[in-house]
Parts: C-alpha cells; sequence; structure tokens
C-alpha cells in the first residue's frame, strides 16, 4: 500500500495489537491476570499517545454519593443531607475517560485514578477475548455502572445538585472474539438497553454505545428509519477500512475500531478538530465488504 494516512493508521494500530499477541504467544492463556491487565494497558496507552492532552484515560474507580436514610436525618436534623464523607464504590473500571483541566480526581497515581462520577466521559470494558461468557460479564460489568449511576441521579435531583452531569458513554473493546457472531452480540446488548432504559429514557442514560472487536467488527447503537417508522438499535459492520486499488477493486486496509473509539471520544467532548488521524476509509458504504454477520436489531421503537 502507498504511502497514505490510512496505511499510517494501519501500521500503528498493529503495533498495539502485536503487543499482546507477542505476550499470549510466550506465557499463554493461562495466566489470565497477568494478560488481561496487559490488553488493557495497551488500551490505555493507545488512548494516552492519541488522544488530545486535554483528555487522559486511566484505570479506576468511581465514587458515587450515598444517601442518609431517612431514619438518620430525623435522629439528627444538624446532619448534613449532602453527605460528603460516606460513599458508594463502583467495580473496578478497566478504562475511565476524564479531563484533568476541569476535574480534580479523588485520588490519582501511575495508570491509577479514583474520580467523583461528573468527572467521567467514557467508561470502557477490556477484554482480550470476545466469548459467550466474557461479554456477558462486560455487560454485568458496565449494568452494575448503570445502576450506581441512577443512584446518583436521584440523589442529585434529591438534592437540588445545580450540575446534572452528562451521562458517560459506555464501551466494550476486545482484541479478538472466539466462537461469537456479530447477531448474538446485537442480541445482548438489546437486552442490556431494555433493562437499563427506555425509549424515553436512553439518551439520558449510560447504556453501551459499541462493542468493538479489533479488525473484526464494531456493533453500534443506532437509529433506523424504515417504512416511515423509525426505531434505534444495535448494527454489526466491518472493523477494517477499506482501500480501492488501482483496479477499483475493494481491498481490506487494516483495523477501524481502535480510531473509530477515539472518533467516538472526541465527538463527545467537542474535539473533533483533525478529521484526517479519526477516519481514513475510502469508502461511506458499509456493503462494501460487508461483515460476514452483519445486521441490524431493533431495541426501542422511537415512534
Amino acid at each position: 500500500m502507498a504511502n497514505t494516512l490510512q496505511s499510517f493508521q494501519a501500521k500503528l494500530t498493529e503495533s498495539f495489537s502485536s503487543k499482546v499477541l507477542l505476550l499470549e504467544s510466550l506465557i499463554g492463556g493461562r495466566h489470565w491476570l497477568t494478560t488481561g491487565t496487559f490488553k488493557e494497558r495497551v488500551l490505555l496507552s493507545f488512548l494516552n499517545e492519541t488522544l488530545p492532552k486535554k483528555l487522559r484515560a486511566k484505570s479506576g474507580f468511581v465514587l458515587f454519593p450515598k444517601s442518609i436514610p431517612p431514619t438518620k436525618v430525623s435522629n439528627n436534623p444538624k446532619l448534613d443531607v449532602l453527605n460528603r464523607s460516606e460513599y458508594v464504590l463502583s467495580k473496578q473500571i478497566d478504562v475511565l475517560v476524564y479531563n484533568p483541566f476541569e476535574f480534580m480526581p479523588v485520588y490519582e497515581d501511575n495508570d491509577i485514578a479514583i474520580l467523583p462520577p461528573e468527572a467521567l466521559s467514557h467508561v470502557i470494558e477490556v477484554k482480550g477475548v470476545l466469548t459467550y461468557n466474557s461479554i456477558n460479564e462486560a455487560i454485568s460489568q458496565l449494568e452494575d455502572f448503570c445502576t450506581k449511576w441512577k443512584a446518583y441521579m436521584k440523589f442529585s435531583v434529591k438534592h437540588y445538585v445545580e450540575s446534572k452531569p452528562k451521562a458517560p458513554e459506555l464501551f466494550i473493546y476486545s482484541w479478538q472474539s472466539r466462537g461469537l457472531n456479530g447477531k448474538y452480540i446485537r442480541e445482548r446488548l438489546c437486552k442490556h438497553a431494555n433493562r437499563v432504559s427506555t425509549a424515553r429514557t436512553y439518551d439520558s442514560l449510560p447504556k453501551i454505545e459499541a462493542v468493538y472487536v479489533f479488525a473484526d467488527n464494531a456493533t453500534t447503537f443506532c437509529a433506523s428509519v424504515e417504512n416511515k417508522t423509525s426505531s434505534s438499535g444495535y448494527l454489526t459492520i466491518r472493523g477494517q477500512n477499506i482501500h480501492f486499488n488501482d483496479h477499483g477493486e475493494a481491498e481490506y486496509a487494516g483495523d477501524k475500531t481502535m480510531f473509530s473509539l477515539v472518533r467516538s471520544i472526541l465527538y463527545r467532548n467537542g474535539l473533533m478538530t483533525n478529521r484526517f488521524l479519526v477516519d481514513t476509509d475510502e469508502t461511506n458504504y458499509e456493503n462494501v465488504l460487508a461483515h460476514r454477520h452483519g445486521g441490524y436489531l431493533k431495541a426501542f421503537d422511537d415512534s
């Protein structure tokens, strides 16, 4: 391939994925804790090297405020109902994206950060291999976060917290897939969407925006219009860029998912200022070398 931004992007993403494959080839899959942590750090490293300095990616936890029981307040009317001391801790999250210039972490050290919920831009679960078990684990982890976020929003409304934070976007990123097709991913994500929200609330609550599998596929939340009826659901598309050779034939041209994730983060934060480094696909048509398990599944009727 010629020296293009597309070839540059393909080589860059391949250099990160090869680190994961190299480690697995040396120590195998038995040492899951070591390889799992390493796979998270590879994605953290990519994001921190690619995103603007205004954004930072770290592993860590979220501290949610804890409501004080009404009986405790009635027994002590001088008690501060905002409860700035006690907290509810999230489960450990693989990747947290936030703006360090606007939000101060509760605690920060090397690759670890403990953040207040209002600081969050993106929450990402990382899997080395996406299987039937691992995608269910990732969805369960993110749904636990959604439950805590809903309680936090109720706390904010109850105590008239002035700034209502925008719900963070949730993602699952996997370096490989094993025996898992796009149809199953869509079905699991639609069930997730219905558990955590409704057609009226899915824009205001956190939900899984996409599941990415490196150089394979992307299943993303989107809207569809058919026969004048609109719906929202999940669409599976290929996870590779397309290049057209000198004969006009379409060819795969390297991973698309890593920079798709970057594009989502930039768009959410109003930082889409360098279009050349986020989308180098040579076609806007997803049916060009379409993914073998591509397709759309409705989660909500919007009408």
